[in-house]
């Protein structure tokens, strides 16, 4: 049973997205997530891979909100949800 437990959580571990500073996020991106909700700040960020691209997941402040924002390495908006 504790075998199994532990290659469940390796597992969902594997599939994670790889942290990336904030300062590393591509400008494309940064000016993405602008654009939209300008004057907003980047918190943290992870970089995945969703169907074969790269895809940054970001957490976004703006304003008193945050944001969970995906958007792609090539600077399109892929998704939005608000935190809670």
């Amino acid at each position: 049973m504790k075998t199994s437990l532990i290659l469940i959580l390796l597992s969902f571990n594997t599939f994670a997205g790889k942290y990336v500073p904030v300062s590393e996020v591509p400008k494309n991106v940064n000016e993405t997530i602008q654009g939209y909700f300008p004057e907003s700040k980047i918190q943290a960020a992870e970089l995945e891979k969703k169907f074969g691209a790269n895809v940054y997941e970001l957490k976004v402040k703006y304003k008193d909100i945050l944001l969970e924002i995906e958007v792609n390495e090539n600077g399109k908006l892929r998704d939005l949800e608000l935190e809670r």
